[in-house]
């Protein structure tokens, strides 16, 4: 063989090796067009790339921060298989996303997961908006109605920011542009079980132990193993109501007992008060009649002041009982309201809890009650818009009312009951609880009226019965002359 001929076989194996090389070169080239979805395996992860194997050696990355969850940590490892899509070339390498719509594949596919299961999601409220929240899911922005964050949509609505929640999906669509939420229905669900629970463990009667949620004018809710029921005012205790806000805060315990539960209507009713012994069943025991008691002032009325003794227990002083025998107009000129002072208890009625006080003792004395149709003399103290004040005795006043003063309409009411003036009246009602005697003039002008008719009546009567007397007398005269003259 010659040298050319030799040099000649060597140039064709050499172009055979190349032509193999390049051969094998393509067998392992993988081209993707923009936007093509694969299925990788994560080969490492390098500073801020996430490298994975597409296949014939070749590999590509995907950036690290696409993913990286809310709390800042890598959410794949080595040897993960995830989704990407191509995204170009860089540097020579192929690059890729998970990214759809700018959302993460893998928080797409784990909402819409989620909702084909029927299972929650935990998401953080970002903030709230236009009829609604927003809430951050895998990343991902959801939409939560305004009526579907609570039961009872709370009046602060920034009370919700940022806090983690679950939520059931109620709707998605346009990859991760269109996920609607909601945490009223995992609420209401858990609602109808503790409710179904409550039934079988609470009945009226029951004594049980609540927490205190929040608190109104008109009572105190309180939660109920996370149902609500609420202490009305008129049920915290025997006594007045004070500012509910000063007697209690939220997060106190309470012990109380059931009023009514009716769970279908979701209206369950409490009372501390009935925990609580009443005052009054034993009120005539311990504040007997004559006895001195110490109370504090805490209503003025026109009629008098009511005067607190004790939590529960409260006495009247009426204003005949206040001015030390002088006459005045209203309580305030006396007594204020929160002055301590000490009365005299003059009469109790356990069963209306209806106390009657006296400011002091020489007021105890027993007062001289007229008694009705009775007619009496009193003296004129004042004209007032609704009638004539008089006075009875030093102790008593009473009152003539404006339709019993027996004047004709547009007659001066002043001009005729100036003060001092004396006038005869009736009695027509009396309340001694209240220190009350009704009086009329007009039914004294018809009593007398009636006297002075009957006092005629008799006297005609006497009259008429002396002429037939007479008349008697001079018949008989005249018989007994005739009965003379024939004997004659």
């Amino acid at each position: 063989m010659s040298l050319l001929e030799d040099k000649e076989i060597k140039t064709e194996d050499k172009d055979d090796d190349f032509k193999e090389m390049l051969d094998k070169s393509f067998q392992g080239q993988i081209y993707f067009t923009p936007g093509q979805k694969t299925s990788a395996v994560v080969v490492s992860i390098s500073g801020s790339q996430v490298f994975i194997d597409l296949g014939g050696k070749r590999e590509g990355f995907i950036n690290v921060s696409e993913l990286i969850d809310e709390s800042g940590v890598i959410t794949v490892k080595p040897q993960d298989t995830i989704e990407a899509y191509f995204d170009g070339t860089q540097d020579g390498m192929m690059r890729f996303t998970t990214l759809i719509n700018g959302n993460s594949s893998q928080a797409i596919r784990y909402i819409e997961e989620r909702a084909q299961r029927g299972e929650t999601v935990e998401g953080v409220v970002n903030r709230a908006i236009k009829g609604g929240y927003e809430v951050s899911v895998k990343g991902i922005r959801c939409f939560c109605p305004q009526s579907q964050m609570d039961l009872r949509p709370a009046s602060d609505r920034s009370v919700y920011e940022g806090k983690t929640f679950d939520f059931k999906i109620l709707e998605h669509k346009d990859k991760g542009r269109g996920v609607i939420v909601s945490r009223r229905i995992i609420l209401e669900e858990q609602k109808k079980k503790i409710l179904e629970s409550l039934k079988e463990t609470i009945k009226e009667g029951d004594e049980i132990e609540v927490t205190v949620r929040s608190i109104r004018k008109f009572g105190v809710f309180v939660d109920i193993g996370g149902i609500a029921g609420l202490i009305p005012a008129s049920e915290i205790g025997w006594g007045r109501s004070e500012k509910l806000e000063s007697l209690f805060s939220e997060g106190q315990r309470l012990q109380v007992r059931v009023l009514s539960a009716d769970f279908d209507s979701e209206r369950i009713t409490l009372s501390l008060k009935a925990l609580q012994s009443d005052p009054w069943d034993s009120v005539e025991e311990r504040y007997p009649v004559g006895s001195k008691v110490d109370g504090k002032v805490v209503k003025l009325m026109p009629f008098g002041v009511f005067v607190l003794i004790e939590e529960g227990v409260e006495g009247l002083i009426h204003i005949s009982n206040i001015g030390e025998g002088k006459r005045i107009k209203h309580p305030d000129e006396v007594l204020q309201q929160g002055q301590r002072v000490e009365a005299y208890v003059l009469s109790v009625d356990r069963a209306n809890r209806k106390m009657s006080l006296s400011l002091n003792s020489q007021q105890q004395k027993e007062i001289a009650y007229p008694s009705i149709g009775e007619v009496l003399e009193v003296a004129v103290l004042k004209t007032m818009p609704f009638g004539i004040l008089v006075k009875i005795n030093p102790d008593l006043t009473g009152l003539i009312p404006l339709s019993d003063t027996g004047l004709a309409r547009g007659e001066d009411v002043k001009a005729f009951f100036t003060e001092g003036r004396l006038i005869n009246t009736v009695v027509k009602e009396v309340d001694v609880d209240k220190g009350r005697v009704r009086l009329s003039r007009k039914d004294y002008a018809n009593k007398k009226e009636n006297e002075e008719y009957k006092k005629y009546m008799q006297e005609q009567n006497s009259m008429e019965n002396k002429k037939m007397g007479l008349l008697g007398e001079l018949l008989e005269a005249q018989l007994n002359k005739k009965e003379s003259a024939s004997i004659g």
